[in-house]
């Protein structure tokens, strides 16, 4: 989390470092059969979603050979538990109406975070419904409300007592006819998302061209987590088939997709569209585009791919200063010179490609309608979790003790949905959202509220883990570490309850945080000024916190203790995501201080600022060349796919929030897209 220049001011957030035959010119990877992860690293968890039944039975504890005879057989497994019945993505509760009065609903008086005194929010949106303002429009939400008043420095209380103080729609329909609605959508979804698996089916036919474009079209839109098995048998199909390409079009956005994949995909494709001296040759703009995506999927060591970086950033920014008028080619030039594809994070490319894909000429309006309807349940599922986790919010009341932390609830669900966006993973996001609050909390105590002795009182109580403990602290941290205990206690039975072997993990990794915490301020208060960057990793990635967001999201949704043990040991894919978070949030929230900045400033005899800041970016791009790097290993000795893609969602969060500036510190900077997430019709 980023770090305060005053004691008196919030923090800003230091959260969250086999080969058949080559067929695609160079794809390493060999047979598209998935790649077997290690036994000890995933099993299955409370999700919806069923197990992938190609998955080897001893790659899920609970599981076992279905008999001796069929040991052989990687497709036959008898679970040690009993499987819960047959459920589909969209099988989870409709979100409650917020008020019983007939045909009459009002939003409670809520407190939501973040708001002042940049008013991101004034209150929780309520559902959406189908029949509100367009086909695929949820209810709009007042946020302008007078009716408001301001408590300390980041908080608002939502006043609804008089009787014109409405902050909602009123909503004209009963809580029945919501509960109908919500699961008439639903099953309109399932439906068409069935139609739309067998059409995929059947897209093994159609040329190369259209299989790509139909595979980036479903990962844009947000639909690929329906389709899993479907896009990988696809993309598996495209790399044994060995179709060559001929346009860079295709080539790159192979190239992208199969490297997305994690198949090792040589960059020699790309040499027939080179001239001598190494630089590209194509003019369209939609070629390089797509070259300009997939170059930065690179890994160490591959400079022509560095270069075609370079070339198609220079050649697309002059697309654009000569442009007359406005398109939605030149909308996605603007959009990838301002993050690249690879880099953004899933939920909000999904929202932004809706926009992009339906002005498209070439749109499959099954495709479109489906994501819509797919976009509007998420919304609402996402929302009815934002009420409960205000409720939760109001409940504790640690404002009122704990006035200079930052109140960030909202932003903070935010930023997990980001790590964790699907339906079956909705009591991971409620989770985690409790969990970071408190260690944002942290990051304020720590870092700009508590003196050293606080601070080491406070992490020995955290590490005996015991309400008497209290006792010792300071009167400002005893409600809160009573709070944190209980609300942990409560995670610790809820995952009990749907037989998650691991909740002992929860309190591990927060105790490990706050310990990371205490050195770095211990390491502060002994005024050692750090003579490199990298001595100052050794003790700011740790307390970036980068690597619990990952290690506790792999909790609710199944991993193995070997699985978090080896998170929780800094591998090389943790690390260059916590080097990315750390880096990039110094850049964003510098001030005078013991930051990379100044280290960097320090090894290099730099007198200016920019020098640094360009300094640094060039590690950042390095950290990225790693996770793409570890991404594309062999599975053996480290978590499957799924895991590792929890990483990398975690990190593109963390260069969403912080490129430009400390967002989550100052949420303004959210509130656009906060909006289409949330409240926006679509």
């Amino acid at each position: 989390m980023a770090r305060s220049s005053a004691r008196n001011e919030a923090a800003p957030v230091r959260l969250p470092a086999t080969s058949p035959p080559q067929q695609f010119a160079g794809a390493q990877m060999g047979s598209c059969a998935n790649p077997s992860p290690p036994p000890h690293f995933f099993s299955g968890g409370p999700t919806i979603s069923s197990v992938n039944p190609s998955t080897p039975p001893h790659f899920y504890p609970g599981a076992a050979p279905a008999s001796s005879s069929s040991a052989h057989s990687l497709n036959q497994w008898t679970p040690l538990y009993t499987p819960a019945p047959p459920m589909h993505m969209y099988n989870f509760h409709p979100p409650p109406v917020h008020h019983h009065e007939q045909g009459n609903q009002r939003m409670e008086n809520l407190h939501f975070v973040g708001t002042s005194p940049h008013d991101t929010f004034s209150t929780l949106p309520p559902p959406p419904h189908p029949k509100a303002t367009s086909q695929f429009a949820p209810a709009k939400v007042n946020l302008t409300s007078s009716k408001r008043k301001r408590k300390n420095l980041n908080v608002v209380v939502v006043v609804d007592d008089e009787p014109n103080g409405r902050t909602a729609q009123r909503l004209p329909y009963t809580p029945e006819e919501h509960v109908r609605l919500c699961q008439s959508m639903k099953n309109k979804a399932h439906v068409m998302k069935e139609e739309l698996r067998t059409r995929i089916a059947d897209s093994g036919s159609a040329n190369l061209s259209l299989k790509l474009e139909l595979v980036d079209a479903l990962q844009r839109l947000g639909l690929d987590y329906h389709y899993k098995k479907e896009i990988d048998d696809l993309l598996c199909g495209i790399n044994d088939d060995g179709d060559e390409p001929h346009d860079l079009h295709t080539t790159a956005l192979q190239f992208y997709l199969l490297r997305k994949q994690g198949r090792n995909v040589s960059p020699d494709v790309f040499l027939k569209f080179r001239d001598a001296g190494g630089n590209i040759t194509c003019n369209d703009t939609r070629s390089l585009l797509d070259m300009y995506n997939a170059a930065h999927v690179r890994t160490h060591g591959e400079g022509t791919l560095d270069r075609d970086i370079v070339y198609t950033k220079d050649h697309l920014r002059l697309v654009l200063e000569q442009s007359l008028s406005p398109s939605v080619l030149l909308d996605e030039v603007r959009h990838a010179l301002e993050t690249p594809l690879f880099r953004r994070p899933r939920r909000v490319e999904a929202r932004h490609y809706i926009s992009v894909y339906e002005r498209t000429s070439t749109r499959n309006e099954a495709i479109l309608e489906l994501a819509k309807l797919d976009f509007i349940i998420l919304q609402s599922l996402y929302c009815e979790e934002l009420r409960d986790l205000t409720l939760w919010w109001k409940e504790l009341q640690l404002q009122d003790h704990l006035s200079f932390a930052r109140d960030r609830m909202v932003e903070m669900h935010f930023w997990m949905l980001g790590v964790l966006f699907e339906p079956q993973h909705s009591y991971g996001r409620i989770m985690l959202t409790k969990l970071f609050t408190f260690v944002s909390i942290f990051d304020d105590i720590y870092d700009s509220y508590s003196t050293l002795e606080e601070s080491k009182l406070l992490t020995i109580a955290m590490d005996r883990w015991d309400e008497q403990a209290a006792e010792q602290l300071p009167g400002y941290m005893k409600l809160f570490y009573n709070k944190v205990l209980a609300t942990v206690k409560v995670i610790e039975e809820d995952l009990k309850r749907q037989g998650n072997k691991h909740a002992d993990y929860v309190k591990k990794l927060l105790i490990d945080a706050t310990k990371c915490y205490y050195n770095e301020a211990k390491w502060r208060e002994e005024g050692d000024a750090p003579a490199t960057v990298e001595e100052h990793l050794l003790f700011s990635v740790p307390s970036s916190c980068c690597m619990h967001v990952p290690g506790l999201a792999l909790v609710p949704i199944g991993a193995t203790s070997d699985a978090i043990d080896w998170a929780m040991t800094y591998p090389k894919i943790i690390r260059a995501s916590c080097i990315v978070g750390r880096v990039i949030n110094d850049i964003a929230s510098h001030e005078q201080g013991m930051s990379t900045v100044e280290a960097c400033m320090e090894e290099n005899n730099y007198t200016a600022k920019k020098d640094a800041y360009s300094k640094l970016r060039e590690l950042i791009e390095e950290s990225w060349m790693d996770i793409s790097e570890e991404h594309l290993r062999p599975a053996s000795g480290q978590p499957p796919a799924p895991l590792l893609e929890v990483v990398v969602d975690a990190t593109r969060m963390l260069d969403f929030l912080y490129k430009d500036q400390d967002a989550y510190t100052l949420p303004q900077a959210l509130k656009r897209v906060a909006d289409s997430i949330y409240v926006d019709p679509i």
